[in-house]
């Protein structure tokens, strides 16, 4: 019985999880490598990222140094778009800032094409 109260509570906080995520859809504008790691960014997932950097052969502090997306900064670009996961992993700190978000606010899903800086 426990297990299952569990397991129902496991699911109900990933589908808000989701639903607070889900008002952007990210398309990559091109097939650059910088785009690349700025779409495993917007995953938010730290594992997802890693394996990018592993991919390129780039470790975090380069990555943070050099790259931007959508000509912001790392720190800027996990700010503005919710991507607190990927964010700590990169060691940016994205939500150093205080704001008020209301998360209840049903919002369109938007389209954000993503590139990276030349």
């Amino acid at each position: 019985m426990k297990l299952s109260v569990t397991i129902a509570a496991a699911a109900l906080i990933t589908s808000l999880n989701v639903n607070a995520e889900s008002n952007y859809t990210f398309v990559a504008a091109d097939n650059h490598p910088g785009t690349q790691l700025c779409m495993a960014m917007t995953t938010n997932k730290a594992m997802k990222m890693n394996n990018a950097l592993k991919l390129h052969r780039l470790n975090k502090r380069h990555v943070v140094n050099t790259l931007e997306c959508n000509n912001m900064s790392l720190e800027k670009f996990a700010s503005v778009y919710n991507l607190d996961k990927t964010g700590r992993f990169l060691n940016v700190s994205p939500n150093t800032r205080t704001s008020i978000r209301d998360i209840a606010k049903a919002d369109k899903k938007r389209v954000i094409y993503v590139s990276a800086s030349r």
